[in-house]
């Protein structure tokens, strides 16, 4: 690990956290533990003993963990008490960085799972609370919101008061204001669940249009 040598925060926080993959190994794991296969895959360009030497530099810092499956087959990363405390940097580097969101390139890999964790910076609080399912293409999501707080996850909700599931590209839609939730939903493009008043309150909360 290189080190700027300097007896300052930023500089030490960059010790830790500038070598590249770093952050974005943190940002695939802010929504939940992931195998080491996964984050292979979804870190587009990392070869296996670059992302090997992050996680054991991490480990080493006390960024993630390995935690042992149920089934006692294999095991995951997750971020640790420390590595979750990283998410209001992510998050605000998320922020920054949006501004220059205009359309991908020929050769920019996307996950869903980046725009879901978008949903954490999107969102602007709710008189109301409720649980919703999301599923992206083939991967669910789940998110309880309320107040000044949201909770976004990987995985299902066990009786979510609304859903909505559909393809990327309608979902970039919605995020992107480019088309309202009830045009899309009266069009087929993404397809509702449950509680409509639940539904549009998220839809509110997160700052995309309703109609």
């Amino acid at each position: 690990m290189h080190s700027y040598k300097q007896f300052c925060g930023v500089a030490l926080a960059l010790d830790v956290l500038g070598e590249r993959w770093t952050l974005l190994i943190v940002r695939d794991l802010m929504l939940g533990p992931r195998r080491y296969s996964d984050l292979h895959r979804s870190l587009a360009g990392i070869t296996t003993n670059l992302l090997a030497a992050r996680l054991k530099m991490m480990e080493a810092e006390g960024l993630v963990e390995k935690r042992s499956l149920e089934t006692g087959h294999g095991h995951v990363y997750a971020l640790t008490r420390e590595g979750r405390s990283l998410e209001t940097l992510v998050l605000a580097l998320g922020a920054f960085g949006s501004r220059y969101m205009t359309s991908p390139r020929p050769d920019d890999a996307m996950d869903p799972r980046w725009a879901m964790l978008s949903l954490k910076r999107r969102y602007r609080g709710s008189p109301s609370q409720g649980t919703v399912g999301l599923t992206v293409g083939t991967q669910p999501f789940c998110v309880t919101f309320g107040g000044p707080r949201i909770d976004v996850r990987d995985g299902h909700l066990n009786r979510p008061q609304a859903s909505l599931s559909g393809d990327p590209g309608n979902w970039f839609q919605l995020l992107t204001g480019t088309t309202s939730l009830a045009s899309l939903i009266d069009d087929g493009k993404l397809a509702p669940g449950g509680s409509r008043r639940t539904l549009n309150a998220f839809c509110r909360a997160i700052g995309t249009r309703v109609r």
